[in-house]
């Protein structure tokens, strides 16, 4: 007799708008040709050790929230993830020179990344019929490798990704995949005693949790004070998106420069905001789960989570033409200041607090003022994907020069392919190391989107740092 499904509720903290709507997936440019079969086989590995993989998610009809269900047992009728190979001739179109600097939008890219078959969106998701949610993408080209792995947003974030993704490669290196240990995984709501799990009904203990945290549950005066000019600054510009590789010479350089109290570099030249006497935030999205005691693992056994542990540290600069003037060091140490004041497990209880209510409420999650200006910023590199290498997955009689499996590229996406507004914020996507065999400079990749018209200022200022755009 099967064995019966097994129903884990998604906490709600991972139901936030718009994650629950979006899908995760990490884009990986591999050196060399991968063997599809040992890639596969490695992943059928790891979901006997981490079954939730396996899962399938779902609305509850009764909470209106994501469930996942786990397969009490799968077969080829009812497969454990989606898994989809290719051959493609030629070259690899991504293995980009990293001499250069300014790259394709990561949208146009992704088809080299997914199958025709891989959900856009939750509501893609969804629409299958007992789909599973773990789906891999692998393109496998004369010089390169490309590999899109897909999850729902909704059950992990980039760094609950990049547990798996890692997890994945270490089973790929081994020898012996049955003897590689992993850890055990958390499910359910680790955090459902972290904070407040109702939002306080009376002002006075509301005050409380509003204080020492940067989310905001606006009004109806304040959502028109917001959305409005943001929504006309995003329609009445054209926006354009690109990659940009950051190599780690520049990244070193400008740390210098920031020691050093050059004056000279304008860190908001490449923000596209024209001077004005609005007052402009920085919000940088973080991750909590270093500081959170029960996602503060103590050793390399103990248990990992996959969830979205998100909150958020904003500095408000001044108004925008005053934030202008501002140079690296000023910037920087107001930085440093504002992430040491506000990384405390406190701070975070109430962020925790307040974003359950945001959760419910189904809002957009807001970090700033109603009369600001704000400029997301969100680094994935925490991931440590870059640091990864496929070797042992690499197919015999290679010989093309650096062909040893490791990355030069680490990015990815989670964001509707049609979305605008993708000039409020940038992405850290991932940080790839320097590759002895090539010559080829490590560095940072980001997602950037900007004004049309800002770019050439963009460009400019990149090459005020060094860095050699085309």
């Amino acid at each position: 007799m099967a064995s019966p499904d097994r129903i884990v509720h998604l906490p709600l903290l991972d139901q936030l708008y718009p994650i629950k709507t979006l899908m995760m997936g990490s884009y990986l440019v591999v050196r060399g040709r991968l063997s599809p079969h040992r890639l596969e086989e490695a992943l059928q590995e790891l979901i006997t050790r981490w079954p939730i993989l396996t899962s399938r998610i779902e609305e509850n009809t009764k909470t209106k929230l994501l469930d996942l269900r786990i397969p009490g047992s799968t077969s080829e009728s009812r497969p454990p993830f989606v898994f989809t190979s290719k051959r493609s001739a030629g070259p690899c179109p991504h293995r980009w020179s990293l001499q250069e600097n300014v790259h394709p939008d990561v949208v146009s890219i992704g088809p080299d990344f997914r199958d025709v078959s891989t959900p856009n969106s939750l509501d893609d998701q969804l629409k299958g019929k007992d789909t599973p949610i773990v789906h891999v993408h692998v393109n496998v080209f004369d010089d390169a490798t490309c590999i899109g792995f897909h999850l729902p947003h909704a059950f992990a974030d980039m760094l609950g990704l990049g547990l798996v993704v890692r997890a994945w490669v270490k089973l790929i290196n081994a020898d012996d995949m049955k003897t590689v240990v992993l850890p055990k995984v958390m499910d359910g709501d680790p955090l459902a005693n972290f904070g407040k799990m109702e939002f306080p009904s009376t002002p006075e203990e509301q005050a409380v949790v509003k204080s020492n945290t940067t989310m905001y549950l606006f009004g109806w005066w304040d959502t028109l004070r917001y959305y409005v000019p943001l929504i006309f600054a995003v329609l009445m510009n054209k926006e354009i998106s690109r990659l940009l590789f950051i190599p780690l010479p520049v990244v070193h350089a400008l740390r210098r420069e920031t020691i050093a109290g050059d004056e000279k570099t304008r860190w908001l030249n490449l923000l596209c905001y024209y001077p004005s006497s609005k007052p402009l935030s920085l919000v940088y999205q973080a991750n909590m789960r270093g500081i959170i005691p029960p996602l503060s693992p103590a050793g390399p056994d103990d248990p990992v989570f996959f969830g979205n542990v998100l909150g958020s540290m904003c500095l408000e600069l001044g108004t925008i033409s005053d934030a202008k003037k501002l140079s690296i060091p000023e910037i920087a140490l107001a930085l440093r200041k504002n992430m040491v004041s506000q990384r405390t497990p406190t701070r975070m209880e109430h962020t925790t607090t307040m974003l359950r209510e945001v959760a419910r409420r189904q809002t957009i999650p807001t970090v700033s003022p109603a009369h600001h200006q704000v400029y997301y910023s969100v680094s994935w590199a925490g991931a440590g994907l870059g640091k990864l290498s496929f070797g042992s997955a690499l197919e015999p009689g290679q010989m093309l020069t650096g062909a040893d499996g490791t990355l030069s590229y680490v990015g990815g996406h989670a964001l509707d392919p049609k979305q605008r507004g993708r000039s409020l914020a940038h992405i850290i996507q991932g940080k790839t190391e320097r590759n002895e065999l090539t010559g080829e400079d490590g560095g940072y990749w980001c997602d950037f989107g900007a004004y049309a018209s800002s770019w050439k200022e963009i460009e400019g200022a990149l090459n005020g740092l060094g860095a050699k755009v085309v």
